[in-house]
């Protein structure tokens, strides 16, 4: 018999990389000879019947140890014969460079990069700027001194233990930051002075601007000239300029000074008392205000109603209070209070027939002009007059006192003088007669010095007087009406004391009547 011997297969291949980083890429080229079915056993529990020339796997370590792999390649005829051929693929743990995504900001933005990389012996951080650093976990500043956005390319290379890398990219934009600025002139004033120029330093490129001027006036405008203020006061001016990412805050004080109180005001007058006067406050800057009016009278009201009541020439004043001082405004003889006649009379008598006339004592005070009116119709502007009533009744007696200030005034006295038909006599009760020497007892019935004791009366046609003393001798006789006793008897003045008087009368009417009396004399 023959022997067929079949040719043995040949298991060969090769691979481009025997140790590498995880994950392992392998490519293995397939030489083997004489063969027919292939069987590819990974060493990781993968397999393959991958028959071409080329074959690949990927190879994992999720350990922190190296993995040594075995690879079998199993070449198969179709009569059976097997060879094999093995080999060994080393994998390093795995390396992951990671950190945490950081945000975009605003210049100047420090970035603090937390560094979650795992598998890792050292790192390699490049920021994008031109700076770099080594450190695990660095902290970095960027600047963006442009006015437009900046984008850096953050890298974070990690290398592992054995020498492999892993690395990490990621962008990161710094916004440029305004930078408000400006200047305001001037910063004091003392108001009305109250406008301030403004002068914006602002590099700002695309953005908003927002003024607060500190009164409660806001603007828009980039190109805010000035601003005027509407009163004193301490202001702040506040400037913000936005970019949609960033912002820039300044601010600017700026004191208006009160001014010094204006210290003003009208208001003045002559007349009567009393007089009344209002005064009109004409100062300005001033919360606080007191007059003093000259009479002792004062007010803090603005703008005072004053009423004098006392004659005189007075100097008003206002003292002002604001807050940038005190001032005093002064005004002589701003007020003349003219004093008021003051009208008074006596009627003597004030009971008389018709046909007897009647004294009238003028009394008046501060006058020198007078009107008399009597009542039946007559009047005069005599000081003292003496009138005859030709109608008997009940006459008032008005008088009108006036003063070279024309200022008058009216006594009326109701009932002031009774004329009737027939006569009326009537006696005092005492008298002072004169001491140096007698009268003769002629008196003038005007007079009020009382030196002589006589009657008043009126319709008396027949008359007789009679004086005792009081032992009952007769010192004094008289028949005449308008002659009375003077005290003296004999050319001699009696002593003071008592003394008894009678009297027989007929009137025009042709009444008689007796009256008696006592008259106390005094000296």
């Amino acid at each position: 018999d023959s022997v067929l011997v079949y040719s043995s297969p040949i298991a060969q291949f090769s691979l481009d990389s025997t140790s590498v980083c995880h994950p392992l890429f392998v490519r293995f080229e397939n030489s083997s000879l004489y063969a027919d079915d292939f069987f590819w056993d990974h060493g990781d529990g993968t397999t393959s019947e991958e028959d071409g020339p080329l074959h690949e796997h990927v190879f994992t370590n999720t350990t922190s140890n190296l993995i040594d792999y075995e690879i079998t390649l199993t070449a198969t005829t179709l009569n059976g014969c097997v060879d094999t051929a093995l080999t060994t693929v080393q994998v390093i743990p795995p390396l992951q460079a990671d950190f945490q995504p950081v945000e975009d900001g605003c210049h100047p933005l420090a970035v603090d990069f937390l560094n979650e990389s795992e598998g890792a012996l050292g790192y390699e951080w490049i920021f994008g700027d031109g700076n770099q650093t080594e450190e695990d976990n660095p902290m970095h500043t960027y600047f963006n001194y442009g006015i437009t956005d900046e984008t850096f390319d953050v890298v974070l290379v990690a290398h592992s233990y054995f020498g492999c890398t892993d690395t990490l990219q990621q962008l990161l934009t710094v916004f440029p930051t305004p930078d408000a600025e400006f200047d305001v002139d001037p910063t004091v004033q003392v108001f009305p002075e109250s406008t301030v120029n403004i002068f914006d330093n602002s590099v700002s490129g695309s953005a908003t601007y927002s003024w607060t001027l500190g009164d409660g006036t806001e603007s828009e405008d980039p190109l805010l000239p000035s601003h005027t203020y509407g009163t004193w006061g301490s202001y702040t001016i506040t400037l913000t300029i936005d970019n949609g990412h960033c912002f820039d805050v300044m601010q600017q004080d700026v004191e208006i000074q009160a001014p010094p109180p204006v210290a003003d005001f009208t208001g003045h007058g002559e007349g009567c008392a009393p007089l009344v006067i209002q005064f009109e406050n004409l100062s300005e800057y001033g919360t606080d205000y007191l007059w003093n009016f000259g009479d002792g009278g004062t007010s803090a009201n603005e703008s005072p109603l004053y009423t004098y009541y006392i004659p005189g020439v007075y100097t008003v004043s206002l003292l002002v209070t604001g807050p940038g001082g005190t001032e005093i405004a002064v005004r002589d003889t701003v007020v003349k209070v003219r004093p008021n006649a003051n009208a008074y009379f006596t009627a003597n008598p004030d009971i008389v027939t018709t046909g007897d006339p009647v004294f009238f004592y003028n009394l008046s005070n501060q006058a020198d002009e007078f009107f008399w009116e009597f009542g039946d119709g007559t009047t005069t502007t005599d000081r003292d007059p003496i009138h005859v009533y030709q109608e008997t009744g009940t006459f008032e007696v008005t008088l009108v006192a006036d003063n070279e200030y024309n200022c008058p005034d009216t006594f009326r006295l109701a009932d002031a003088v009774l004329v009737d038909e027939g006569g009326y006599i009537r006696f005092p009760n005492a008298f002072t007669p004169d001491v140096g020497a007698g009268s003769g007892g002629a008196y003038d019935p005007t007079r009020l010095d009382n030196n002589v004791f006589y009657p008043v009366f009126g319709g008396v046609e027949e008359y007789r007087l009679q004086i005792y003393n009081r032992w009952g001798e007769l010192l004094f006789e008289s028949n005449d009406v308008n002659i009375g006793w003077d005290g003296y008897y004999s050319g001699q003045a009696v002593q003071q004391g008592v003394y008894v008087w009678k009297a027989e009368v007929t009137f025009t009417d042709g009444k008689q009547v007796v009256r008696a009396g006592d008259v106390t004399l005094l000296r």
